[in-house]
């Protein structure tokens, strides 16, 4: 589901397109560091605890994790366009929009990566495949609906959307786990 949607850019928008939304998507992932972390550790602690623990734990690390993210990524969103062509040189600076357009969908994924490693940790791994399956039609209805008319700013805006979809999705599913 990740990188689905620059195979599609390639075919509608060509490899300029694809490297304008490589870096907007390059960008945006450095907000995932904090959130993959969190989930490499909740995976063994969801494993070893009890369920009344988690209940009361998970919510508190979903809220921080959010938090944190949601605030570098409005770090990013500020700063993105300097960064965009610090990083890249001013040829990329149209990157900027695209990465504003993935930026509310990676701060909602990152709720996502604690509650897959929970469920995980819970014994529930098949609901993960479950969201992604779900995901996947969405990306790709999504991609072939904005690709076409917004080019790499449609690349973005539909995986945030299918971002937001996932961390839904998790958060109804992490509510059956939970009870």
């Amino acid at each position: 589901n990740y990188r689905l949607d620059t195979f599609i850019l390639n075919y509608f928008g060509g490899p300029s397109a694809v490297g304008i939304y490589g870096a907007a998507v390059a960008i945006a992932e450095l907000l995932w560091h904090f959130p993959n972390a969190v989930g490499f550790v909740i995976l063994p602690k969801a494993a070893a605890s009890d369920p009344a623990t988690l209940n009361s734990f998970t919510p508190k690390v979903l809220r921080a994790t959010l938090s944190l993210t949601a605030a570098a990524g409005a770090v990013v969103a500020v700063g993105g366009r300097t960064l965009i062509e610090w990083v890249y040189s001013a040829a990329f600076a149209s990157a900027y929009g695209p990465l504003l357009g993935l930026l509310p969908g990676v701060v909602l994924l990152s709720g996502f990566k604690v509650l897959a490693n929970e469920m995980a940790g819970r014994g529930y791994p098949q609901y993960n495949s479950a969201i992604s399956a779900t995901t996947l039609g969405m990306t790709v209805l999504l991609d072939f609906l904005l690709i076409p008319r917004w080019g790499a700013s449609g690349a973005a805006v539909a995986s945030s959307a299918t971002y937001a979809g996932t961390f839904v999705l998790a958060l109804m599913l992490y509510g059956r786990v939970a009870r």
